[in-house]
Parts: structure tokens; C-alpha cells; sequence
């Protein structure tokens, strides 16, 4: 049972904030959304939006969610979900994680 505590806590900490960074990343330069919009999808206020946006707060574990291709994926999979109407569960991106093997391990490498 500690071990689930110990991912979660370590998704919400660190994996979370780089998982909402690249959504938002993505939305806003690829899917041409406003900051506004994303930030309501997210639940996040617009300026903190801006700020990851336009790179003025660096997010640590990015690079790391970047580089790696089954995330990404599933990452890429999800925003299509967002864009259809459904709404951010960051606990489906949990499972999605954790039901790929290979991704949950890189994932808590992290």
C-alpha cells in the first residue's frame, strides 16, 4: 500500500505540473487555443498559463515527459480527449500511465 502512496504523491508533485505544462504548451501553440481557455480546461488561473507559456516559470520534469515517446503519446491521446469536451481528470492520465508498463517506469524515474 506505501507504494501507491509514494506514486501518487510523487504524480501530483512533480509529474502533474509538467503533465499540465505540456497540455497547456500544447493546446496553446499547436491547437491555436487562448491562454484563457486552457487555463479554464485546467483549472488553472490564465496568468500561471502565460508563465509556462512563454517559458518565464521552467518546469523541471518537461524535458523529461518530452523525450519520452509512449508518454507523449498518451499525453497527445488525452489533449484529443480535452478538445473533444471531456473534462481534465488527471487521474485518467494516472491510469493511462500506469496500465503501460514501460512508460510507468520511466515515469517514476522522475
Amino acid at each position: 500500500m506505501s507504494t501507491v502512496k509514494a506514486y501518487c504523491e510523487t504524480y501530483v508533485r512533480k509529474i502533474l505540473p509538467a503533465i499540465k505544462a505540456y497540455i497547456a504548451c500544447t493546446l496553446v501553440r499547436k491547437h491555436g487555443y487562448s491562454q484563457l481557455k486552457v487555463a479554464k480546461i485546467l483549472g488553472m488561473k490564465q496568468p500561471a498559463v502565460n508563465y509556462i507559456v512563454t517559458g518565464r516559470r521552467p518546469i523541471h520534469c518537461i524535458v523529461v515527459l518530452e523525450k519520452n515517446p509512449g508518454l507523449k503519446k498518451i499525453l497527445d491521446d488525452y489533449i484529443e480527449d480535452l478538445k473533444k469536451g471531456f473534462p481534465f481528470d488527471p487521474c485518467v492520465i494516472c491510469r493511462r500511465i500506469t496500465s503501460n508498463e514501460a512508460v510507468y517506469k520511466t515515469v517514476l524515474q522522475v
